[in-house]
């Protein structure tokens, strides 16, 4: 049995020690239920809103959306399936200013057709709307991420694939109707995969996407693409460290025009000049400066 963990700190200055606040548990209703959290977000009342999946004999791997208080009291969960006993899972969630809750996940349709499955919460646990995804008829679709910026413009990345292969994917929806506004995908010069897992939106309300991409077999290039808010395409980086084969971005964060990278146990640090070139800073390079680096991802 997988237990889903959620786990709060608390540190009142900034790289002293952090202090275990609570922690939780969770286990579906069924026996040796497949409990699983991907993601988390605090609202802007400090609650705290998980999302995995849970699994019954009945329906298979079903969403799973879990609301605390700032204090680790439960105040709801949901399961969403789509009736006709798919595999379903939540990968991400966000929350605008009116905590409202925008889960992204995927479902597994007629003939193992993976789409993308988007719904709006309110703050008491009721769906507002619920919108299925693909990109192409003969494609499946897979999401990674799920952001809202303070306009209340909707993100969901990913990638598509086809028997081409995989191509980065951003669909902008109207938070309010949940309809699709535009659609993006990315194919890089080597018409290989594709993969995004990480998405953030910059002072400008541009996107930027990272992930990898495939220059060769076995062989991946850090991939960032920036489209703007209209969904026109800005510019697109790869990036490889030297002596390395497999280079992926699992996370990105922005501040001060940095975008940090996480990939597994590395970071890469990058900063974004007016020019539009990237340079890339190893990680090394800093610890001369920062006495220490916290940063919770995915190894």
């Amino acid at each position: 049995m997988l237990i889903c963990l959620l786990f709060y700190f608390e540190s009142n200055v900034a790289f002293s020690q952090l202090y275990l606040q609570w922690n939780k548990t969770y286990s579906g209703t069924a026996n040796n239920s497949d409990d699983r959290g991907n993601d988390l977000v605090i609202d802007n009342s400090g609650n705290v809103i998980i999302v995995g999946s849970t699994s019954t004999p009945a329906t298979g791997l079903d969403f799973i959306i879990l609301k605390y208080t700032s204090e680790g009291d439960t105040v709801w969960k949901r399961t969403f399936n789509t009736g006709i006993n798919n595999n379903e899972e939540a990968v991400s969630v966000a929350a605008d200013e009116n905590n409202y809750y925008y889960v992204t996940g995927y479902s597994y349709f007629s003939g193992q057709q993976k789409k993308i499955i988007t719904i709006k919460y309110n703050s008491s646990g009721n769906i507002v709307w619920s919108k299925v995804f693909n990109y192409r008829q003969d494609s499946i679709s897979n999401p990674a991420k799920i952001l809202i910026n303070n306009n209340g413009d909707l993100y969901v990345c990913g990638y598509s694939q086809d028997i081409n292969g995989k191509d980065a994917l951003v669909i902008k929806y109207d938070a309010i109707s949940g309809d699709t506004i535009w659609v993006r995908t990315f194919n890089n010069y080597a018409n290989r995969d594709d993969e995004i897992n990480a998405m953030i939106i910059d002072n400008n309300q541009n996107i930027v996407i990272g992930g990898f991409s495939s220059f060769a077999p076995g062989a991946s290039d850090y991939l960032l693409v920036k489209f703007s808010s209209d969904g026109n395409f800005n510019w697109v980086k790869y990036y490889r460290v030297l002596g390395t084969q497999t280079n992926v971005i699992y996370a990105l964060k922005m501040t001060w025009q940095i975008i940090f990278m996480l990939q597994g146990k590395h970071i890469i640090i990058h900063r974004v000049l007016p020019d539009m070139k990237v340079h890339p800073i190893l990680i090394q390079q800093l610890l001369s400066i920062m006495k220490t680096v916290i940063l919770y991802g995915k190894n």
